[in-house]
């Protein structure tokens, strides 16, 4: 108890009463997707990871009640008494136990990130079955092992955030390709074994394959791009480490005049990728989302020494995906192949892309834009 008042302590405290409402948010996660979408006197938010609501644990501790976070949300829904309740925290436990106490109420929950089995409900000896009334997942390969962990209706719709961007009409397109930056400060550090932090779940050996490919995909996309004359950009992650993650790819590309567009805001990244000709990602959900779009994309996988179970979760399109080399991916890591997935871009009609994508956009990212699917569960 007090080792979590400590933590909770350091949290952000917001001082708000909370009011009855129609719904109820829980997590960060598309806050404004659901302010445009819904009255915001119709709606409260509630945050228990990055924030904390001052009244909220006021009350618990009164009450004798412990301070965790199936408590917290359970309180704030007995204050709110909202109809629906919404998370786009997909792989938080604790929202899925929420069901069989209000048995009434509906319970939402929205895929916010591209997984793998391992990342959504890691164990740790939860054996029960979690209830929802509705998930809306990217694509159909997450369907079963949804169903597989929680009693709910799974519908497939893709990104929300990515249905709620519309394309601009008449928009000049780029000429040219635009790489999908991954960056996080931790990268940014001289990595030692003694100041490792484990990181994406790996040890330090595999995160130093991880982040070695990662280097060197970059450098063979922007080697490719020299040869064939077309300007690469890269649209930026990081919307607090700007002229950190600036300096990390002026490092690795070795030069100081690189075409980089900072994360201004969440809208940012999308606008400048929709204008661009062509795209490459490694795994980030945004380069699945234009995938999505039909944009000519291609995707460079990760190569980690000594595992096959890692290096298969990061392949394209995994678990749903078995093949290593496609039309518009690979997991081979040289010039050759950046050269034929980049000439494939280059050389295919819209019709031919289309139809080259097709087979494995509906498995791994749907498009619905404009939320129509969603919009008529929560509304």
């Amino acid at each position: 108890m007090i080792n979590t008042l400590i933590k909770v302590c350091k949290r952000d405290w917001v001082f708000k009463k909370l009011k009855h409402s129609k719904y109820l948010i829980l997590e960060h996660g598309h806050d404004e997707v659901f302010s445009s979408y819904l009255k915001n006197s119709d709606i409260e938010f509630v945050y228990f990871n990055k924030e904390i609501n001052f009244y909220l644990v006021i009350k618990l501790l009164i009450n004798f009640k412990k301070l965790s976070q199936l408590n917290y949300y359970k309180l704030a829904i007995e204050i709110s008494d909202p109809k629906k309740i919404i998370t786009a925290t997909d792989n938080n436990k604790n929202f899925y136990k929420l069901k069989k106490y209000y048995k009434k109420k509906k319970f939402i929950s929205i895929q916010n990130g591209y997984r793998n089995d391992e990342e959504l409900f890691e164990s740790n000896g939860d054996s029960q079955k979690f209830k929802c009334d509705n998930i809306f997942c990217f694509g159909h390969q997450n369907i079963n092992y949804y169903k597989s962990k929680i009693d709910a209706k799974i519908i497939p719709i893709g990104a929300i955030r990515n249905n709620f961007i519309s394309t601009f009409k008449n928009k000049k397109i780029i000429n040219c390709l635009t790489y999908i930056s991954e960056f996080r400060l931790e990268k940014s550090i001289s990595y030692k074994k003694f100041n490792y932090n484990k990181i994406y779940n790996l040890s330090f050996e595999h995160y130093n394959d991880f982040l070695s490919s990662e280097i060197k995909i970059i450098k063979l996309i922007n080697s490719v791009c020299k040869k064939k004359n077309i300007p690469f950009y890269i649209v930026g992650s990081s919307d607090m480490y700007q002229d950190e993650e600036k300096k990390w790819y002026q490092n690795i590309i070795k030069e100081k005049k690189i075409n980089f567009i900072p994360k201004k805001s969440y809208r940012s990244s999308y606008d400048f990728l929709i204008r661009s000709k062509y795209i490459a990602n490694i795994d980030s959900t945004l380069g699945y989302e234009f995938l999505a779009r039909n944009k000519k994309i291609i995707f460079f996988s990760r190569k980690i020494n000594n595992s096959k179970k890692i290096n298969d979760l990061w392949n394209f399109g995994w678990p749903s995906v078995y093949k290593k080399k496609g039309f518009f991916f690979t997991n081979e890591l040289n010039i050759k192949e950046a050269e034929r997935l980049l000439n494939n871009m280059i050389s295919s009609t819209k019709k031919n892309w289309i139809s080259k994508i097709n087979p494995f956009k509906k498995k791994i990212m749907n498009f619905d834009p404009g939320n129509k699917k969603l919009l008529k569960v929560i509304k």
